[in-house]
């Protein structure tokens, strides 16, 4: 079962505490519980649905056999009968009838299990005299199709009596409790199970007591499955250790975790954890905590910190886990074991032949050298922790309390350190103990400007120089070998370095060992230097790159035996096109830049005849986007046409796609002879708007883009001397004339308001001139901003656009 993140609470110790444990449990099902428990009849619906919402299993069984007895007809079987079933005593004209009813179910699915509750459900459809009832539920041996009056099946016990109801008369929702039934029936493993229906003890012969029943009662269970015992458990993230002394801990505290393995009731069943642990010498201090799990989650945890279980250094204790699901417990789990540790180990010491403690350099780069731990005859250390900067690999010790070996190749020069803990059966780790150390440097420096360690030079084929200076002293020679190839050897320069010519035979990384030897034959360490030959193709351009303009891709091969070339652009390796190289290597081909790809990011690769592929060539691509100049006015009216020209560089001009923002879609404008797009336009309405514009040739590439953005207006022109827009003028009291000048034709009058600061004037209406011009007289009373908002109404009704016209007051003198 997938596992789930666990939510964890705590509860007090379970000792006598059975109801604490079931406080989980729907609070109505309890209490119907001891209802049936009683033996009573159950009351009307409601009770018994709050029971159903639990989350016990529920089976509900019908009869396999139904049928009566008749003291009338001792000899006659009635089984499976059609209509109802006679209860009790009746009168006809055949005589006087006794009878009891038998119903036989299967019940087998409940072998083993917790009977929770039962009941048995029967309709009543007469009863010969509503005051007089005493109905009785029997276990009885099992009800055959053979069973007759002189042959009934013998009763064992009674499971539930009723009485006179406390309204109504017949009782259509008849509910026996006979979970005792079931429970003796689950107890024995009874294949079936056989509940009798009859009138009680004398009053069995009162004709006022009888009662017939439906024929196809039925039997609702509420069942539960004890849980399997807990597996998979943990302590501390060590599985469970089943003897003593058991895990050794390195805390007063853990951690504790186990499976809850599902049961047959299925993963809607929630589970508690009981852990229980005690230290082995005091088995009378056993204390025990519960934790709770939920329906899709097979886990428990405990943490005995938060369980406030702390445990004694020095000390061994056991532990065992118990899975309860609130109806029964499963087996205790194995027992576990664990000893508490909490002291740490002493230091350990280092020692190395190769590589002393010592200030001097010793070994060399590359040398191994052997580093012996001992624990100094401390039996609690098992093992050592080390590593160069902080201990972090471990290594068991040879016996408790002995030594564990090392071998380490130093990879650098110079000081190194080396830091070792020991580590006991606990866990616990001692303090650091810090080896410092010397390396000798014998290696050579390795040099070249061509084919650099941080980036692709060069080519195959291509000779690059490499200096060679030595470290070793009285080195005499260098030795060195290409990709582990047969080894070369030059002198050492007398003074500087040594210059040596390698020319690469593979493309790509690399590799080159170069040691140096002095007279005696003694032998540096290597150094080992990388570098990538580059494989990539040359490219260049017939010239400058402009948009639209066919340029030729001139490619030179970067490695030889190069068949073909294939290109692509942005990363789109599924638009690639092949080009065939010539004999030498070379290829060409045609490229129109064109901003439909932006961004103009364009890849090539070679492949030789062997099929090998070479790096990618990304060349820098500065491409002229020649884009188009747009002139036109900056300002227009609604209903008056305005005229725009768009020219461009790129050559053979065919066409111009331009769009008005905001909220416009694309269009074409065809090009004159000369290149040149003409586009009238007339708006319709005040606004703002920006016109982009591109250009395409014949190519079908487009240019860069351009725009200009201009306003379409119908709101009338503003003008004063005294407060001119956006300038202090005037001041309080003085008056200031604003002419206004309209923007559209046959205005007949004007709408304006002041704002002051934050308040407005009302809206006023004004006549206008017979030339549609307004003077309008305006006297401040206070300063700071003002604002003159207006607007302008033709003789058809049409309102244009509202004017602002802000001017500041000066302030008062």
């Amino acid at each position: 079962m997938t596992q789930h993140h666990r939510r964890r609470w705590y509860d007090t110790p379970v000792t006598g505490s059975r109801n604490a444990i079931r406080a989980w449990r729907a609070t109505l099902s309890v209490a119907v519980a001891g209802s049936l428990a009683a033996g009573l009849l159950l009351p009307a619906q409601p009770a018994w649905a709050a029971e159903e919402n639990t989350y016990q299993p529920t089976a509900i069984l019908e009869a396999q056999l139904r049928g009566y007895v008749d003291r009338a007809t001792p000899d006659e079987a009635y089984a499976n009968p059609s209509g109802d079933l006679p209860v009790g005593t009746s009168v006809d004209p055949a005589g006087k009838h006794v009878t009891r009813a038998y119903f036989t179910f299967d019940v087998a699915a409940v072998h083993g299990k917790k009977i929770v509750s039962a009941a048995l459900a029967a309709v009543e459809t007469q009863a010969n005299d509503c005051a007089h009832r005493a109905v009785e539920v029997w276990v009885t041996d099992r009800y055959t199709e053979g069973s007759r009056w002189d042959y009934q099946p013998a009763q064992k016990f009674r499971v539930a009596a009723a009485g006179v109801p406390e309204s109504g008369c017949a009782v259509t929702d008849a509910r026996f409790d006979v979970a005792r039934a079931l429970t003796w029936a689950a107890n024995n493993d009874q294949e079936t199970l056989t509940l009798a229906l009859r009138v009680a003890g004398n009053k069995e012969t009162d004709e006022r007591y009888g009662r017939r029943y439906a024929s196809a009662p039925t039997l609702t269970v509420h069942y539960n499955t004890p849980p399997p015992r807990p597996t998979d458990m943990f302590l501390y993230g060590r599985p469970c250790a089943t003897s003593a002394p058991g895990t050794w801990m390195p805390t007063t505290s853990t951690d504790i975790y186990a499976t809850l393995p599902e049961d047959a009731d299925g993963p809607q069943e929630d589970k508690l954890g009981r852990l229980a642990v005690w230290p082995v010498d005091d088995e009378s201090q056993r204390q025990e905590r519960v934790n709770r799990t939920y329906s899709h989650w097979s886990n428990v945890s405990f943490s005995t910190y938060y369980l406030d279980l702390h445990f004694e250094h020095g000390r061994t204790y056991a532990w065992q886990l118990q899975a309860d699901d609130g109806d029964a417990r499963s087996p205790w789990s194995r027992t576990c074991y664990f000893t508490v540790d909490t002291a740490p180990p002493g230091m350990p010491t280092v020692t190395s032949p190769e590589y002393p403690n010592a200030d001097q350099p010793t070994g060399d780069v590359g040398t191994p050298g052997k580093f012996t731990f001992s624990a100094d005859g401390d039996a609690d250390v098992v093992a050592f922790r080390w590593g160069p900067r902080w201990p972090g690999t471990d290594v068991k010790a040879d016996q408790p309390g002995g030594t564990a070996t090392i071998t380490i190749r130093p990879e650098e020069a110079g000081q190194q350190y080396l830091t070792v803990q020991g580590v006991d059966r606990a866990g616990n780790t001692s303090e650091v103990k810090y080896h410092n150390y010397w390396v000798r440097e014998s290696r050579p420096t390795v040099e070249s400007s061509l084919y650099t360690p941080w980036g692709p030079g060069g080519g195959i084929g291509v000779p690059g120089e490499f200096r060679f200076t030595s470290s070793q002293e009285g080195a005499t020679t260098f030795v060195y070998q290409v990709n582990e190839g047969s080894n070369q050897t030059a002198r050492v320069a007398p003074e500087g370095p040594t210059t040596v010519t390698i020319t690469p035979t593979v493309g790509g990384l690399n590799t080159l060992r170069v040691r140096t030897r002095d007279s005696s034959g003694a032998l540096g360490a290597w150094r080992v230097y990388t570098f990538v030959v580059d494989t990539a193709p040359k490219v260049e351009f017939d010239g400058d790159l402009v948009m639209g303009k066919v340029s030729t891709v001139l490619l030179s091969p970067g490695m030889p035996e190069v068949a073909e070339y294939e290109y692509w652009l942005n990363d789109d390796e599924s638009e690639k096109t092949t080009v065939p190289a010539a004999t030498d290597g070379t290829a060409s081909f045609t490229w129109v830049p064109s901003m439909a790809k932006w961004p103009l990011d364009l890849k090539i690769r070679s492949r030789t005849t062997g099929g090998a592929v070479s790096a990618v060539a990304d060349p820098y691509i500065s491409v002229d986007a020649v884009s188009p100049e747009i002139t036109g006015p900056e300002l227009g009216k609604p209903g008056q046409p305005m005229t725009f020209t768009f020219t461009s560089r790129m050559p053979g001009v065919t066409e111009y796609v331009w769009s008005l923002s905001p909220g416009e879609e694309e269009h074409v404008l065809p090009a004159g002879p000369d290149g040149v797009g003409r586009l009238t336009w007339t708006p319709t309405e005040d606004g703002y708007h920006y016109l982009g514009v591109q250009a395409r040739n014949a190519t079908g590439a487009l240019s860069g883009g351009s725009g200009l953005s201009f306003q379409v207006s119908s709101a009338p022109q503003v003008y004063s001397a005294v407060y001119p827009p956006w300038t202090y003028g005037g001041g309080v009291g003085v008056e200031g004339t604003f002419g206004v000048e309209p923007e559209m034709p046959n205005v007949t009058e004007y709408v304006y308001q002041f704002r002051v600061s934050f308040d407005e004037t009302p809206e006023t209406t004004v006549a206008a001139g017979a030339d549609g011009t307004l003077s309008l007289r305006y006297t401040p009373t206070q300063s700071g901003y003002h604002t003159l908002k207006i607007r302008s109404r033709s003789a058809d009704g049409t309102l244009s656009g509202w004017r602002e016209y802000t001017f500041l007051v000066n302030w008062d003198s």
